[in-house]
Parts: structure tokens; C-alpha cells; sequence
């Protein structure tokens, strides 16, 4: 056989060893010298494969025939001779390709657990859980726990299904994705809720989760990290805020980022019934305890929230007389009806809101001092839209979304002009009075895209900042946020008078072109 003819032979086997152990093959003398190779990872990864293998064989296949095997970082290689030469191999690329599947999944892990609307896990070999997800997409308890399933499945090597140990009638599947790792998820969640409104429909469907609110700012971050810190503990949440600052969508997603998510949400606003109906709206009646009750009785909202969470709106306005009773009903957990005697016990997690000072309040002697410090074990401020402007162009363009899906809309944009100016803007009613300015707009605009002009006149014709600062000391911003919009602005400006050109308005700025294109991004300029 001719040397062409063998040499061709010899790449037809190392393609076909590559291949199979995804990753390379090379033939080496015995002075380990590579004669050929052939690699299906990066040419460096290889060259420092076949270097440590070629000094191996140097030093020790004098001795005669060698066999070794090499672990590395978790990746195997072999060394094996044939005849005066060593076939060197390794599987490096499959490992690469291991792990990047990994990756994968684990960021697909969120999706998966609301797609399945309960719990999604990544296990090892043993069952081991790697990482847990709960259906709000936030890590979930049990990550470091054994599941039963996975190691069935992992052993069995195939897809286990069985019934989940969380909740009578859901399902629970474990998948083995490779000879390390599978994933698993059930729906928990969805079988609770779908319980809960086919047994009540007295409870209200809490349908917001942390991931429906919108912003990037600091502000709203922080507030969003420290109530899904709380939402496991059955501590009282006291929300502070101004009308129009989200406090309900704060109450629902502390509700379905908790252990009660499938049980009962129950809503009370205490300023919206009539004082003399509250109390028995919040402690229930017996039959026939007063003139137009029910021949049956009546539970409370209270029993309603059994298991589940309570949120009670506007707490401030209810009446002194009562605060006493609804603070025994804190303290002791437990309720009596109107015209009863006996206690029923209730287990839940209360969240209360309020837009007053409460510690005004106290001070002036129409709030509870004793029942402003049971409620107000953790509490959290939501911070004014006026200081967070810098979530209003997220804000906007998800509101845009919204109404073009709802409403057929074909308004698509806001120009960056009309985006500055709502930022310029106090926004008194907050988030709930830009969906509504917004909603406005886009039912009277005639382009895609909104302009200036096309703002209400209350909004587009208030004061600019600078002037009504000495008169509103509310109107100043930290210096951090006034000089955000101070570079926006003189980004706007430098884009408007260079032709919207990056290229002249970087130069005029004095900076690169990929810098404004960052800071562009940043500041949420089209």
C-alpha cells in the first residue's frame, strides 16, 4: 500500500475517532512528536492536550507499550498504542457541549415553571435539586433537597411521572437530559388556583407577580428585592405610598411569591364600605344577629382568607372604635362573629396599605399606636414615580404594548421628545395617572409614533422643573438623577442639531461613538 494511500487510511480513522468521542484524535510517535491530528474543539485546547500526552509518552513509552488515561477539569482523555505508535483521543468538546446544554436549561428553567404554573428543579446524578424556580420566576425553596423522582428517573433513564407530595392532584415529571443532569417541574400552582376559584368565587384571583412590574430604577429594584425577601414569613407587611403607586400589585405578588400562593387572596378596602357594614364585613355574622342578615350567617373576610393572604386597602380609614377589635384579631389570630360567642382561629398573612402618614396619625389621635406597631412589623415605601423618572420610558412603551394588543391600536412609539417631556412632568396620581395619560393619548393621535403635541395640555404645558423648584422644594431631584437627565437632554439636543447623525453628535459630545451609543441605550433614548 502506497504512502498516499495509507496516510489517507490514517485521517479516515482519526475523523472517525474525533467523531465518536467528540473531540479530537491524533497519531504520535514514540517521542510523542504529533505525526497527524484531528480536532472537532479549538486548535489552542488541543495543541495543550497533545503537548501533555506527547512528554507522557516520551518519558514512559520507552518502557514499552502504554496505556493511560487522563482526567481533565472532568473531561477524559486516553492515550492507547498501536504498534511503534500512540493514538491519543479525548472527549473535551462533549464536555463544552455538556455543560453550554446546562447553561441552557437553567436559564430556560424560569420559563419552564411558569409555562407549567408550579415548581421547575435541576437535579444531579443522585436526585440532588441544583436550583428550584418557582412559577414567579424567582429562586424557589428546596434547591440543596433530594427528590425521590430525579433519582428514578436519572436511574431509570427515561421520563418519570408521579404524583406530586405538594398538592392533592397535581403532577410532578422528571426528565434525564444527560448522564449528569435532568430537570423536573409541576403544576402545583395551577391545580391550588384552579381549586380556589371553582370552591369560591368570594376571592379575588391575585394575578400580578413581581415580574409585572415595570423598571429598572434603583427605587423600585430595592422596594422589589425587600418584599420578595418577606413574602415566605408570615410577619405583617405594612405598604406605604402615594395613590397610583402600585401598592395592590405589591400585595398580590408578595401573596404569589409566598408558600400560600395557591390559597386564598382575599381584597378589603377599609374606606370603600359604609362604617357601620365594615365590621361585619371583616369579622362575619350569625344567623339573625341583626335586622337583613342572612338566615344562614355570613364569614368574614377573615375566614375567607383562611390559609391564604388578607390585604387591607387603605387601612388608615377605619374607624377608632374598631381598631381595637381588628387588633385582637392580629394579636390572638383568631375571630368572633357578629351575635357569636365562639373563636374561630384563622391563619393568615396580613398586608395592609396605606397612602397617610400613619405616625401623624397616631400623634393626632386617630390611629392606634398600639395597632400602627403590629402593623407596621416590615414596612415598605414605594417610591413616587417623580423619583424614579428614569422607569417612565420602560412605563410608556409598556403601556403602548398593552393598548395595541387590547385596543387594536396602531400607535407603535413615543418620540424622544414627547418621552422628555413626560419625564419633565410631577405626575401627582404617579404610575395609575400615566396609563391613564397614556391611554388618553393614544385614543386621540392620528401617527404611529406620539409627539409633544400630541400630550394632553395639562402635561405638555406644565412648568419646566427649574422654574417651580423654588416654589415646590418637592420638584428637586438628587443630584445623581438631575444630572441623568441633564446628559439626556444634551444628548437629545447634539442628535436633533447633527442630523440625528452618531457619528457628528459623539464628536461634538467629545466622546466615541460606541459610548453614546451605551449611554443612549441607558438613558432610553430611540
Amino acid at each position: 500500500m502506497g504512502k498516499e494511500a495509507v496516510e489517507l487510511q490514517m485521517e479516515q480513522a482519526l475523523n472517525l475517532v474525533a467523531t465518536v468521542t467528540s473531540g479530537f484524535a491524533a497519531l504520535l510517535d514514540e517521542k510523542g512528536r504529533v505525526l497527524k491530528s484531528v480536532t472537532l474543539m479549538d486548535e489552542e485546547s488541543t495543541r495543550q492536550e497533545l503537548e501533555k500526552a506527547g512528554r507522557l509518552i516520551d518519558s514512559e513509552g520507552k518502557r514499552g507499550a502504554l496505556v493511560a488515561s487522563l482526567d481533565v477539569e472532568g473531561a477524559q482523555a486516553f492515550i492507547l498504542p498501536i504498534g511503534e505508535y500512540f493514538l491519543v483521543a479525548g472527549n473535551h468538546n462533549r464536555k463544552k457541549k455538556d455543560q453550554d446544554l446546562k447553561r441552557n436549561f437553567l436559564e430556560a428553567l424560569p420559563l419552564i415553571a411558569m409555562v407549567a404554573g408550579g415548581e421547575a428543579v435541576m437535579f444531579d446524578t443522585s436526585g440532588l435539586r441544583l436550583a428550584s424556580v418557582g412559577p414567579d420566576g424567582q429562586n424557589f425553596r428546596g434547591a440543596g433537597e433530594y427528590t425521590a423522582l430525579g433519582l428514578e428517573a436519572m436511574q431509570a433513564r427515561r421520563p418519570i411521572m408521579g404524583p406530586s407530595l405538594l398538592e392533592k392532584g397535581a403532577q410532578a415529571v422528571r426528565i434525564p437530559i444527560t448522564d449528569h443532569f435532568g430537570i423536573g417541574f409541576n403544576n402545583v400552582l395551577a391545580v391550588k388556583q384552579k381549586k380556589v376559584l371553582v370552591n369560591s368565587a368570594l376571592h379575588e384571583y391575585p394575578r400580578y407577580t413581581f415580574n409585572d412590574i415595570v423598571g429598572e430604577s434603583q427605587a423600585i429594584k430595592a422596594c422589589i428585592k425587600e418584599a420578595s425577601q418577606v413574602a415566605n414569613f408570615r410577619s405583617t407587611v405594612l405598604l406605604c405610598g402615594e395613590t397610583g403607586t402600585g401598592k395592590e400589585i405589591f400585595a398580590q405578588s408578595i401573596h404569589n411569591a409566598s408558600v400560600r400562593c395557591g390559597s386564598p387572596f382575599v381584597a378589603f378596602n377599609c374606606g370603600a364600605i359604609p362604617s357601620s357594614l365594615i365590621e361585619s364585613h371583616l369579622f362575619g355574622y350569625e344567623p339573625g344577629a341583626f335586622t337583613g342578615a342572612k338566615k344562614e350567617g355570613q364569614k368574614g373576610v377573615f375566614e375567607q382568607a383562611n390559609g391564604g393572604t388578607i390585604f387591607l386597602d387603605e387601612i388608615s380609614e377605619m374607624e377608632l372604635g374598631l381598631q381595637s377589635r381588628f387588633l385582637r384579631v392580629l394579636q390572638e389570630r383568631e375571630v368572633v362573629r357578629i351575635g357569636g360567642r365562639s373563636r374561630v382561629a384563622v391563619d393568615v398573612k396580613v398586608i395592609a396599605s396605606t397612602n397617610r402618614d400613619l405616625r401623624k396619625l397616631v400623634a393626632s389621635g386617630v390611629f392606634r399606636e398600639d395597632l400602627f406597631y403590629r402593623l407596621n412589623v416590615v414596612e415598605l415605601s414605594l417610591p413616587p414615580l417623580r423619583e424614579r423618572v428614569e422607569d417612565i420610558p420602560m412605563l410608556v412603551r409598556y403601556f403602548i404594548s398593552q393598548f395595541r394588543e387590547n385596543l387594536g391600536t396602531h400607535v407603535r412609539d413615543i418620540s424622544a421628545e414627547a418621552i422628555l417631556c413626560l419625564q419633565r412632568y410631577r405626575w401627582p396620581g404617579n404610575v395609575r395617572e400615566l396609563h391613564n395619560c397614556i391611554e388618553r393619548t393614544i385614543n386621540l393621535v392620528v401617527n404611529e409614533e406620539i409627539q409633544v403635541h400630541d400630550l394632553p395640555p395639562s402635561i405638555r404645558d406644565h412648568p419646566a422643573r427649574d422654574k417651580i423648584a423654588a416654589q415646590s422644594p418637592e420638584m428637586v431631584l438628587p443630584l445623581s438623577k438631575a444630572s441623568r437627565l441633564a446628559e439626556r437632554d444634551n444628548i437629545i439636543y447634539a442628535l436633533k442639531e447633527c442630523g440625528s447623525s452618531r457619528r457628528l453628535a459623539a464628536s461634538h459630545l467629545g466622546i466615541s461613538t460606541t459610548t453614546l451609543w451605551r449611554k443612549m441605550k441607558t438613558l432610553g433614548i430611540e
